[in-house]
């Protein structure tokens, strides 16, 4: 399925407009989730592993976040996604994605729960049980330590936020270096 996936996201161009520019965003969005091994997080942020796939669309104030990972010690993980190509996109990610960071301060454990029933369409589903059986053995990290994690992060709005591209966009790269360096924010970038 994987294989047939990616053959049509190569065979697809339309430069950035339309359904097949939908179609291959979402196939990026597909990928980070089914697979979330893929991103380099051992790279990026050590501490931010192993991710675990939540979910996908998070309704937030600031729209559909595309996708959210934790990790079993309560790490928090933004991902938005877009296409080099799409001009207009490559611009406005860094600041879709950082909106959405803004919009997830301040909430609390509870508040992060009932968004992803929503997201997932699942009214009894529990964060803990996406996330419990990922740790390491010996780690006793237990349901109480996940949801104070969540709730401390949630508040001092520290996450990673993942801007994650079809390609690579060097002023994009420039403008993150500049924000991780001078903006002071608690959120990686």
């Amino acid at each position: 399925k994987f294989l047939d996936q990616a053959k049509v996201y190569l065979r697809s161009g339309d430069g950035g407009a339309g359904a097949v520019s939908f179609r291959r965003e979402k196939f990026i969005e597909d990928l980070v989730f089914d697979h979330p091994t893929i991103i380099p997080m051992h790279e990026i942020e050590p501490a931010f592993t192993p991710l675990v796939s939540i979910c996908k669309q998070l309704p937030t104030p600031a729209g559909e976040l595309d996708n959210l990972w934790l990790t079993p010690t309560g790490g928090i993980v933004l991902g938005e996604c877009k296409l080099v190509r799409n001009t207009q996109a490559r611009r406005e990610v860094l600041v879709q994605a950082l909106d959405y960071a803004r919009a997830l301060k301040g909430w609390h454990y509870d508040d992060l729960q009932n968004a992803v029933r929503i997201a997932r369409k699942e009214p009894l589903l529990s964060l803990w049980q996406l996330v419990q059986g990922q740790t390491t053995e010996g780690e006793g990290y237990g349901e109480a330590d996940f949801s104070d994690a969540i709730d401390r992060r949630l508040q001092e709005g520290r996450f990673v936020v993942l801007a994650i591209l079809d390609g690579v966009q060097e002023g994009l790269e420039a403008l993150t270096g500049y924000l991780q360096l001078h903006a002071g924010l608690h959120a990686s970038i």
